[in-house]
């Protein structure tokens, strides 16, 4: 139901809520492991603008073949701004550059407890562990 989808009851169900990840990602301009945990969830800024997001499913859409999106937003003023996503970021159609897959990276290892130095030698580290003669080095990333 749409109530539930514009407050989501746990993080995991934040996931899977269009309103509140369009609202998250407007204040926060990301969607992350970091949007989805019980103080985001809760945020009566976000939620305040949750509450004022419709969807409605597109029957032409490609899924599950493709993902696509289209975001349509009327502002206060009256005026509209539209947004169309062909193909799912990151996907086939729309890879990542190694820039964002480095950035992405480095969020989910900071998320994980891990510091920017231990995630950038790590993140070295897997550039280069195939052609290393022994994989020593990997210990050091045990926990």
């Amino acid at each position: 139901p749409l109530d539930v989808k514009r407050r989501p009851p746990t993080p995991y169900a934040a996931k899977f809520s269009t309103p509140f990840c369009i609202a998250v990602g407007f204040f926060d301009r990301r969607a992350g492991f970091s949007q989805f945990v019980e103080s985001r969830i809760r945020d009566e800024q976000v939620l305040a603008l949750a509450s004022r997001i419709r969807y409605r499913i597109n029957p032409a859409d490609e899924y599950p073949r493709n993902f696509s999106g289209h975001v349509r937003a009327e502002l206060a003023d009256g005026t509209i701004r539209e947004f169309r996503q062909p193909h799912m970021r990151g996907g086939a159609h729309a890879p990542l550059t190694a820039e964002a897959i480095e950035a992405k990276f480095m969020d989910n290892a900071h998320y994980g407890g891990w510091d920017t130095a231990r995630a950038a030698r790590f993140f070295d580290l897997s550039r280069t562990i195939f052609s290393a003669p022994q994989l020593d080095s990997v210990t050091e990333f045990r926990s």
